[in-house]
């Protein structure tokens, strides 16, 4: 396998520089991606964790294969190959290097990067979107910013993965996710008592193991979600934003904004234009190296 894969040396195929000087410990990457792109087997030198901007990829890694959506985060030891195919719009991806030194220090308290995972918490769309910020806009306290947001971005996937190990999810909680995710996208948001119905369970019961495996609550998990599909209409699409805030089922644009703000760090207006028509210009692919200033 290793003589049909490149060895990428920094951040990600597609148009990322292939070569990279990991300085202080942390390398950060933000790359775009054409819909229905292919990149070949590969694998990465260091430890890596992705976050899905907008868009999404299919991951695969021998006969696995796992679709990757928009707020997740794929972590990766240093060199497993794998190959993406990137799903029916622009993807665009956040990417965390650790040199083995920084590794070294983490293993000490979390083996999160000791494995492939493909997490999901709340915070990881909000964290990159400060990663993002950081990188476009750079001063001389950029390199010390990143370094502490990308430690975060690494404990939250550490705690993501301790929530997401002991014991599978059932069959039933399953379904309760997706129809939220169906909520979140503009159909009607169920009530706590109509999943339990549904599901077959006691609706303190929903409650309690939706935590336990989401780290989270219904309503905020249906909040996040409903923010990470409006940041994909933001950035793929020039749909009003009063149109925006109806389709998804908020009270109204000023709604909007306000819940948007909140998880996201900026308004919906400057998000689109950071990640919307504007990316190549705003977001091109881009490398800043924590403690290289």
């Amino acid at each position: 396998m290793a003589d049909r894969s490149l060895l990428v040396s920094g951040g990600a195929l597609g148009g990322a520089p292939s070569s990279l000087q990991a300085d202080g410990g942390f390398v950060v990457t933000t790359t775009s991606l054409l819909p229905h792109t292919r990149l070949p087997l590969h694998a990465h030198e260091r430890a890596s964790l992705n976050v899905v901007l907008a868009g999404h990829y299919e991951e695969r890694i021998g006969a696995r294969r796992a679709v990757v959506p928009p707020g997740a985060c794929v972590v990766k030891p240093g060199g497993v190959t794998h190959a993406n195919v990137i799903g029916d719009a622009v993807t665009h991806c956040l990417v965390v290097e650790l040199d083995p030194a920084r590794l070294d220090a983490i293993g000490t308290r979390s083996t999160v990067c000791d494995d492939v995972r493909l997490l999901r918490d709340a915070a990881f769309g909000l964290l990159a979107v400060r990663i993002l910020r950081e990188v476009r806009s750079p001063d001389t306290v950029t390199p010390l910013a990143l370094a502490g947001l990308a430690l975060d971005l690494v404990a939250v996937a550490s705690r993501a993965a301790l929530a997401s190990g002991p014991g599978a999810e059932p069959r039933w909680l399953r379904g309760v996710v997706d129809r939220l995710t169906r909520a979140a996208r503009g159909g009607p948001v169920p009530t706590l008592h109509e999943l339990a119905y549904d599901a077959g369970v006691h609706p303190a019961h929903v409650a309690r193991v939706f935590r336990r495996h989401h780290r989270t609550s219904v309503g905020e998990f249906v909040r996040a979600r409903r923010a990470e599909h409006a940041a994909l209409l933001l950035a793929e699409t020039d749909r009003p934003l009063a149109r925006i805030a109806l389709d998804l089922g908020f009270a109204d644009q000023s709604h909007f904004t306000r819940s948007f703000r909140q998880r996201v760090g900026v308004t919906p207006a400057e998000y689109r234009r950071c990640t919307g028509t504007s990316f190549r210009a705003c977001a091109r692919p881009a490398t800043v190296s924590a403690g290289d200033r």
